[in-house]
């Protein structure tokens, strides 16, 4: 029998599926090697993921946990979440929750170390490159957020949703 319809994955680099996973997560940001690590979530998710960045402090990482985005997060949400982050300066960031938190946790990853400005990159395939490790998570289903590079922000100015990438 011939597959006439080959499943091509180009992103994310690596997917693990298991019960279980995010208790492995500890191992493999360690394994990165980071002295530093940022964390996109939500406040309901703060004690589901505890013990993770207990493990990650415990092993002499320092964690920046953000908890900010609670909704469609806006082109000015994304800037104002921004300026802690870009001072922290992580080498790895790690989205917990859903796809809005997915997509910030994409969007920080991307703008880290970047000489492009976000809206540079408004649009499919015009971001030149990603200096940072990104790591999602999803703690919902449905989105797909963790398996594409897209990231979706409502821009301010004209209410309307922007896909970047």
């Amino acid at each position: 029998m011939e597959l006439k319809n080959n499943l091509k994955i180009f992103f994310p680099g690596k997917l693990v599926f298991a019960n279980g996973s995010l208790e492995q997560l500890a191992a493999e940001v360690q394994g990165l090697q980071p002295s530093k690590v940022f964390i996109a979530t939500i406040i309901p998710l703060q004690n589901a993921i505890a013990g993770f960045t207990k493990q990650l402090e415990d092993a002499g990482i320092a964690v920046q946990t953000d908890t900010s985005i609670v909704q469609e997060p806006t082109f000015s949400d994304f800037e104002k979440l921004m300026q802690p982050v870009h001072q922290f300066n992580p080498d790895v960031v790690i989205g917990i929750g859903g796809g809005s938190v997915l997509d910030i946790a994409k969007l920080v990853a991307a703008q880290l170390d970047n000489e492009q400005q976000l809206r540079e990159y408004v649009g499919i395939g015009l971001l030149k490159g990603r200096k940072k490790k990104l790591i999602c998570v999803p703690a919902t289903s449905g989105t797909g957020s963790e398996a594409s590079p897209n990231a979706i922000l409502v821009d301010d100015a004209d209410n309307q949703k922007k896909r970047n990438h």
